[in-house]
Order: C-alpha cells, then sequence, then structure tokens
C-alpha cells in the first residue's frame, strides 16, 4: 500500500543546471559534480516532459509556466532529503472526515444566515464577514501546516446562503401577492412583509377579520376636471391622469399608507390600516404625504405648461378617526373595505367650498388631525 507525501516545490531555478555541449566541453566545474546528486534529463519542449507547477498560478504570459520532469525529480530528492534531516514540517492533514463536517457546518451556517437574519443587507454583511473570517482561518491554518480544504467550505456557504435568499425572495413575492390580493391595492414590501408574519392573527379564511382602528384618512380630487377633460381626448386625458397618480401614489406608500381606492379622477388613501400604528405618527405621514405632492405638483406642473397642456389642480381633506376596517366581497370579488366617519369627514373637508382654492394644491385637515400631529411638526409647518 503506497503511502503519499506532500511535495515540496522550490522556487524555479534553485538547481544548478547545465547543458551537455557544456558537460562534453569541460565547461562544468568539478566541484558542481564531485559527491552531489546529478539528474540527467531533458528539458526540450519538444520532448513534451513539460509540468504545470504551484508557482504556475503566480505566473502572468501567454502560456502557463511549466517545469521540465527532472526539476521535479529535483523536488522530490530534495523533499526526502529534508525529510532525513529533520528540516520538513510535515504538518497536519485533516482526514476526509473532518472535511465533511466542516462542509456541512458551513452548509447549516449558509442556510442559517439567510434565514433568520430578516434584512436583505444584514443578511449580504454577516456573509460576507464570515466567509472573509473563515478564509483568513482557514489561511492561517495552511500557513502553519495544518492542511484544511478551503474552497469546498467556502462555496458551499455562499451557494447555501445564496439558495436561503432566492428561497426567500420567492416566498416574499407570494406573500405580496397575497396581500395585494386581499387588499385590492398595492403595499410596501415591509408592509406586506409584516402582514404576512402576522397573517394567523389577521386573517380569518382568507380575508381580513373586520376591525375597528384609529386611522388617518387623506381623500383627493381634482379641481376644474370636467372641463379638463372637455378639451383633452381620451387617451390624452388617461395619460394626464396618470402622470398625476405617479406622484400621489408613492408619496403614501413610502410612508407606510395604503392607496385604498381611486375615484375616478382622485384617491382615497389611509394611514394606519391594515395594521394598527401610533395615531400621531400617522397623521404626521399623511401630512408629509402631501407636502411631498405639492412638491411633485409644482414640477408636473412646470413640465405642463411647457407643454401647453393645462395643469392640475387638487383639493385634499385630511382626517384621523376610528374606522371599521376588513375585507369585503364574496370570492368573485373581495376588496379591502374602510368604512365610518373617518372616512366621510375626509371626503367633506375636500368638497368644502370649493371655489377658495390658491396654488397647486389646497389642504383641509380636521382639528382631530392638527391635535394629533407632534408640537414640532406643527410648528415646521406654521400650523401653530
Amino acid at each position: 500500500m503506497g503511502v503519499q507525501r506532500l511535495l515540496r516545490f522550490r522556487e524555479p531555478g534553485s538547481y544548478a543546471s547545465y547543458s551537455l555541449a557544456e558537460l562534453l566541453d569541460g565547461k562544468v566545474p568539478e566541484e558542481k559534480i564531485r559527491g552531489q546528486i546529478v539528474l540527467i534529463g531533458s528539458t526540450a519542449p519538444s520532448f513534451r516532459d513539460l509540468f504545470e507547477v504551484p508557482y504556475t498560478r503566480f505566473h502572468r504570459g501567454e502560456s502557463l509556466f511549466e517545469v521540465s520532469g527532472v526539476e521535479i525529480h529535483a523536488n522530490r530528492l530534495a523533499t526526502l532529503m529534508d525529510e532525513r534531516n529533520g528540516n520538513l514540517v510535515q504538518g497536519w492533514i485533516m482526514p476526509g472526515w473532518g472535511n465533511l463536517l466542516l462542509v456541512v457546518g458551513f452548509a447549516a451556517s449558509g442556510l442559517l444566515l439567510g434565514e433568520r437574519i430578516g434584512k436583505q443587507r444584514l443578511r449580504i454583511l454577516a456573509v460576507v464577514l464570515l466567509t472573509s473570517g473563515a478564509a483568513g482561518g482557514l489561511g492561517m491554518l495552511l500557513w502553519h501546516h495544518i492542511w484544511i480544504g478551503m474552497t469546498m467550505q467556502l462555496m458551499v456557504l455562499l451557494s447555501f446562503s445564496g439558495a436561503a435568499w432566492l428561497r426567500r425572495g420567492v416566498e416574499s413575492q407570494h406573500h405580496s401577492e397575497q396581500v395585494q390580493r386581499l387588499l385590492g391595492q398595492t403595499t410596501s414590501p415591509a408592509v406586506a412583509q409584516q402582514l404576512w408574519e402576522q397573517r394567523d392573527e389577521l386573517l380569518n379564511d382568507g380575508r381580513f377579520k373586520g376591525q375597528q382602528l384609529p386611522i388617518t384618512t387623506l381623500f383627493t380630487d381634482k379641481a376644474s376636471f370636467p372641463s379638463v377633460s372637455e378639451g383633452m381626448s381620451p387617451r390624452e386625458l388617461m395619460d394626464w391622469l396618470n402622470r398625476g397618480m405617479e406622484i400621489y401614489v408613492p408619496a403614501v406608500t413610502q410612508r407606510d399608507g395604503m392607496v385604498n381606492k381611486f375615484t375616478g379622477d382622485g384617491m382615497l388613501a389611509v394611514f394606519g390600516v391594515p395594521l394598527p400604528g401610533d395615531p400621531s405618527a400617522e397623521a404626521q405621514a399623511a401630512l408629509e404625504a402631501a407636502c411631498e405632492i405639492k412638491s411633485g405638483l409644482e414640477r408636473l406642473n412646470a413640465e405642463l405648461k411647457s407643454e401647453g397642456a393645462p395643469t392640475m389642480r387638487i383639493r385634499m381633506g385630511i382626517h384621523s378617526g376610528e374606522a371599521l376596517v376588513g375585507s369585503i366581497g364574496g370570492a368573485e370579488r373581495l376588496e379591502y373595505a374602510v368604512i365610518g366617519d373617518a372616512v366621510n369627514c375626509a371626503s367633506r373637508l375636500e368638497s368644502h367650498d370649493k371655489n377658495r382654492h390658491e396654488g397647486e394644491l389646497r389642504v383641509l385637515l380636521s382639528s382631530t388631525t392638527l391635535e394629533l400631529l407632534p408640537t414640532e411638526f406643527r410648528r415646521s409647518l406654521g400650523l401653530e
């Protein structure tokens, strides 16, 4: 039964070499031969006795670095002599079962990091740190002649963590689709994930349970819409409306609000559903959305003026109060309903005294919402 030994490769050119012509011409010093081990071999490429060695990976060129077979034999003899003289550090080699345990451990670590850490950035950071630490640690062991496989372990770690990320991504997409179907509207990924995690508490037979929640409602409508629509073709009118919606919807959803429905040329947005939150924070989020909508309308109207198109003016009503929320409808059509005075009051505020309208956006908010706003926020808006 043969025994495998590690071969120490000297740097290429470590051994003195002479050609046969130099030997025959007497140009080889006698002291270089007498009492020395002399190997005779061919170094010509035509003999195909050239082999790639570990130095190949550090060599850059048009072809891979190769050394002759006789030089590899010289390395073998030198290694045996080092071992005889006690100069060869054999080190310790990890047995096969040990490498298998490491592979299983790294696979479990990759799955754990991919599944247990909630935020994507933290998952990536944890995997990068673990991979870097493992590579550094295994490299240090190799430096101290403890021979442990590195490539397989690190590849398994990255592969299993990547598989866990992919599974979570598919599951998250599925969650979002389920929530979107139940709500009837797109919601932010963070809210969709929260809803799915609390589905046992919130859902009953695939529907949102009826709840009485404190909410803040934002209701909008366009001023002078009938006159604007008369001067535009159906296609132009739809494009005009959608350019406005591209401003309103992100302003709401980016603050964890929900666009509950579109009302022709307006919309109903709700803050504080389907997950109950801090009423003060929800009221502030509604006002922040209104401020962002105003800024967006100013930019949009500048573009519309340059195009010769009608400008857009919006009325908005905001009110806070309790409302009945939950899924309503049948198997063929199901939507998330928000019912109560909180919605009705916002609608009345929006439509109140329509002739009083200056600028792109007119906002009327109830005293209930005003009282919920933090003092510093009210001052920043000039409401105190």
